[in-house]
């Protein structure tokens, strides 16, 4: 009797043991999550304009990638917050950082809340918050966001033909320089106030805007030989040109980043302008102007930790 109870001892302290090893584990089991600092320039008209948010995974059977495990999600810093719905979780291809594999996964989200604020809502250090039905919340630096929310950006009093922007690499960085736009009039004596992108690191300089043909697109950087990409300020200048009906304003604009240069992929142009005396806007929509690698390479990038059992 003894030795059976000895023996059933043993065994509740082996199996005990086991368990523990199991858990121990288990507590220290981790797989690391990267997401990307990035500038994130959009322009919301309603739930139908989504946005896409890159993160890269070691580990692709869990909950994190999971849009049913998902409850809510939300962008916010220490100023602002924005609550959005989660449309779907999209598996990408695989990207090599450290000599790891990781995941890439896309979500994307709309904005449950939207309305005209009149001006762009500037979020720095923005934060991608995921909150999941087993009440685990998750929150990712993703760098900063330009948002504007506008019902009606269409206005017929003009008309943009053409519009592509120049590329070069300053401070190691290929990022874009200006824009070449060609605005046509759809009024009689239109005035072209400014041409903006709005965003308080990197803007539209007016005052170094200069009329230009096909042609001449070609030779556009040796115009600005001299001229400073970084400074600490943008100039106000306004472009103020008259446009009669039909005629067209073909122009280059360069782009002056404040503080460093930025990784610029998109962003949306706001034209303001004075017709029959009255003060309009002309919004053009968020616009992917350079489509290099999502996974590119950046300081930017920033690594997690999740643990789990």
């Amino acid at each position: 009797m003894k030795t059976k109870l000895l023996g059933i001892a043993l065994t509740l302290i082996i199996s005990c043991s086991i368990v523990f090893s199991i858990l121990l584990f288990n507590k220290y089991k981790s797989f690391s999550i990267l997401s990307i600092k990035k500038e994130y320039n959009l322009v919301v008209e309603d739930e139908n304009d989504t946005l896409s948010i890159p993160l890269y995974l070691e580990k692709t059977n869990s909950f994190i990638s999971s849009l049913k495990e998902v409850s809510s999600v939300s962008i916010s810093n220490d100023e602002y917050i924005f609550k959005g719905k989660l449309k779907d979780i999209s598996k990408e291809d695989y990207v090599i950082y450290n000599d790891s594999k990781y995941y890439e996964y896309d979500y994307v989200i709309s904005f449950l809340s939207y309305d005209s604020f009149g001006e762009p809502i500037f979020i720095e250090n923005a934060k991608f918050n995921i909150l999941y039905n087993n009440s685990e919340k998750l929150s990712f630096d993703i760098g900063n966001m330009c948002i504007f929310f506008n019902s009606d950006l269409y206005d017929p009093v003009l008309t943009i033909t053409d519009l592509s922007t120049v590329c070069n690499v300053i401070d190691n960085i290929d990022t874009i320089v200006g824009i070449n736009i060609t605005i046509r009039s759809n009024a009689s004596n239109l005035k072209i106030n400014n041409i903006k992108i709005k965003n308080k690191f990197y803007d539209l300089d007016n005052s170094l805007a200069i009329n230009t043909t096909l042609e001449r697109r070609y030779n556009l950087l040796n115009l600005y030989t001299d001229y400073s990409y970084v400074s600490t300020s943008i100039d106000s200048k306004g472009i103020d040109k008259v446009l009669p009906g039909g005629e067209s304003l073909e122009i280059f604009i360069p782009i002056r980043y404040i503080g460093s240069i930025k990784n610029l992929e998109s962003f949306p142009i706001y034209i303001s302008y004075t017709r029959d005396g009255i003060d309009g806007e002309y919004i053009m929509n968020d616009f992917l102007f350079m489509n290099r690698n999502k996974f590119y390479s950046r300081d930017g990038i920033n690594i997690y930790e999740y643990n789990y059992s």
